[in-house]
C-alpha cells in the first residue's frame, strides 16, 4: 500500500528534473525502476492506464529506439508539496529519415516516499506524427480550417 507521505516543493522539483534528464536525456533504463514505485499508475501515453515500471519500458524503448537526440525543456513547473505540473518541450530527431521533431506537452506527477506513484500526460502527439512524416498534417488543415478573425473578417454591412 502507498503511505502517501508528503515530500516539499524542492523535493518533487529535484524529482522532477531527475526523471527528465536520466530517464529521457541520458536514457539510463535503471532509473526507471530507482524512481518510479512497483504499482504507479501512468495515463496518457497509451490507450490505457499503464502500472509499474516493467508496463512502462516498452513505451520508453519505443521512444529511445526511434528518437535520438533527445532532450526535455521544463518550460514551467508548478508545485504543490508531493506533486507538480511540468510544462515542457521535447526536442528530438526522428532515427529513420533525421527529421529534427518539436512537441509540447504538459505532465502531471505525484510523488511518495521518493518513488513516481502517478503520472498523467498530455502531449502533442499530432505535431510529432505531423513532423516525423507519419502523419498528413494537410488533412488536418482541410477537416478543421482556421478562420482569420478580426476587425477585417467582420461583415461590414
Amino acid at each position: 500500500m502507498i503511505s502517501h507521505e508528503k515530500a516539499g516543493r524542492g523535493q518533487t522539483q529535484t524529482l522532477i528534473e531527475r526523471w527528465y534528464r536520466e530517464v529521457w536525456a541520458e536514457g539510463r533504463e535503471e532509473s526507471i525502476f530507482e524512481m518510479m514505485h512497483p504499482r504507479a499508475e501512468i495515463l496518457g501515453i497509451g490507450t490505457v492506464p499503464i502500472f509499474g515500471p516493467e508496463e512502462f519500458l516498452p513505451f520508453w524503448k519505443i521512444v529511445r529506439e526511434n528518437y535520438s537526440d533527445l532532450n526535455i525543456a521544463i518550460d514551467d513547473l508548478l508545485l504543490e508539496k508531493d506533486q507538480g505540473v511540468a510544462l515542457i518541450t521535447t526536442y528530438a530527431t526522428r532515427v529513420v529519415g533525421g527529421q529534427a521533431v518539436e512537441m509540447r506537452g504538459a505532465v502531471y506527477f505525484r510523488f511518495d516516499n521518493g518513488l513516481l506513484v502517478y503520472g498523467r500526460n498530455v502531449l502533442d502527439y499530432l505535431a510529432i506524427l505531423g513532423q516525423s512524416g507519419v502523419l498528413d498534417l494537410d488533412i488536418h488543415d482541410a477537416l478543421f480550417p482556421i478562420q482569420a478573425r478580426g476587425p477585417e473578417s467582420e461583415d461590414q454591412t
